[in-house]
């Protein structure tokens, strides 16, 4: 007969049922922890408790209004890319992605000048085409003096005293701007809606320009934009951004071209920070299928996930030129990938790349990489970020943090005087020997 002992079970059932109770314990204590470290990421984890840690404890007085700032979600989401992306990146409120969706249909606002900053100088660095500033006769290289509104005169002496006395400004009303070349000029302008002109055209007895008053331009014959220093054969083209509508722009003017008979050209890509990648395969198609091809690859790119993706023309519109190619320190990105397949395709070359040369260093600005804009379908706000690095079609040459470079006779210094073009002549001199 099997003999139990009862008291022992008795202790083990008490063992066993204080066991399961610390257990629940620690499981009610720690679970909650263990739970959200499960389902919370620890980037996310971090960076909310920093928000939190800001929006409760932070203290910064608004230097314009005197009262407390308090940040927005836009505002730690700007500071968010800002710290750790390159600075190709952006995050684009609502009102801010709205804005580009409106500048990509070539709708733009403004006087239309752009500036570089130097020492104490407010220099006109670009004037965009079709704009109120082009068609008051401003042109790239003066200085900005003054703004004069309503007979007051404000002294501009740097970029944030001009967009303040500009801003102050009702739209579609008239004021001056003073601007120094070799002496003070006057300019009367208003911030208007405008579409852009991204080409212009000369040959040696005309030239061609894109302006309206209102919706697309359109190509207008321009005597005053001829070049005597150009050859009978030869035409220049000065080709400002790879936006959209600019490669409508440049067929016209190809087109216009070929029907004056010209063979040679001279593409001018100075200061052309670049643009889309679509707008350059459609462009280089111009240039690219000499034997009747298109799907030609003008360029490759690769993402963090050494994922290719080709960039390739569409229909081909080749034209039989012979090509010199004009480029400077601000010729980037979509500039220098159309330079890069003209010289892998053997239509350019060195010999047919003439590069601006400052302080010795004749070079192209070096942008090898891509980026892409992300929306945000519930916001309305939008990310862009570099996603890709740039190759050449060999599928190895990225110019990234390199640029282009020329050297010998082909940098060439720009001239002090703004109505020499040194580069242009030097161009002028190698299409003479082909």
């Amino acid at each position: 007969m099997k003999v139990i002992d009862v008291n022992k079970k008795s202790r083990a059932i008490k063992i066993l049922g204080w066991a399961l109770s610390v257990l629940f314990f620690l499981l009610v204590f720690f679970g909650g922890y263990f739970f959200r470290e499960l389902i919370t990421p620890k980037k996310f984890s971090s960076s909310n408790w920093v928000i939190d840690m800001i929006d409760k404890n932070y203290l910064v007085y608004d230097e314009e209004t005197g009262k407390v700032r308090n940040f927005t979600s836009e505002d730690y989401a700007s500071a968010l890319v800002s710290a750790l992306c390159d600075r190709y990146s952006k995050f684009y409120s609502r009102e801010e992605y709205s804005d580009l969706l409106e500048t990509n249909k070539n709708n733009f606002y403004g006087v239309g000048l752009s500036f570089l900053v130097s020492g104490n100088e407010l220099k006109v660095f670009d004037v965009s085409g079709n704009s109120p500033a082009e068609k008051a006769g401003i042109r790239r290289g003066g200085i900005i003096k003054a703004v004069e509104y309503n007979g007051e005169r404000t002294e501009t002496l740097d970029y944030k005293t001009f967009s303040a006395a500009v801003d102050n400004i009702p739209k579609e009303t008239d004021f001056k701007i003073y601007i120094y070349y070799s002496a003070e000029e006057e300019f009367t302008v208003s911030k208007r809606i405008f579409n852009k002109g991204y080409v212009y055209y000369s040959d040696s007895e005309t030239g061609l320009k894109f302006t309206s008053e209102s919706g697309e331009p359109q190509a207008t014959e321009d005597t005053a934009l001829k070049n005597t220093n150009l050859a009978n054969d030869t035409a220049y083209i000065l080709y400002k951004e790879f936006a959209y509508h600019s490669e409508t722009q440049l067929d016209t003017t190809l087109n216009y071209l070929v029907s004056r008979g010209k063979s040679k050209l001279i593409l001018d890509l100075r200061r052309n920070p670049g643009g889309y990648l679509d707008v350059l395969t459609t462009i280089a198609a111009e240039f690219l299928g000499k034997n009747g091809e298109s799907n030609i690859t003008v360029a490759i790119s690769k993402n963090k996930y050494d994922v290719k993706s080709y960039y390739k023309t569409g229909a081909n519109k080749y034209k039989n030129l012979k090509i010199v190619v004009l480029a400077d320190y601000n010729t980037a990105s979509a500039s220098e990938a159309l330079m890069g397949a003209l010289t892998y395709y053997g239509i350019i070359s060195s010999e047919t790349t003439v590069i601006s040369s400052y302080n010795g260093v004749a070079k192209t600005y070096g942008k090898g990489i891509m980026q892409t804009t992300f929306p945000n379908l519930v916001t309305g706000e939008a990310i862009k970020l570099t996603t890709d690095y740039l190759f050449w079609p060999d599928d190895n040459t990225c110019i990234h943090g390199k640029g282009i470079i020329a050297t010998g006779e082909n940098a060439v210094a720009p001239s002090e005087d703004e109505s020499v073009d040194n580069e242009l002549l030097r161009a002028v001199e190698i299409l003479a020997a082909l």
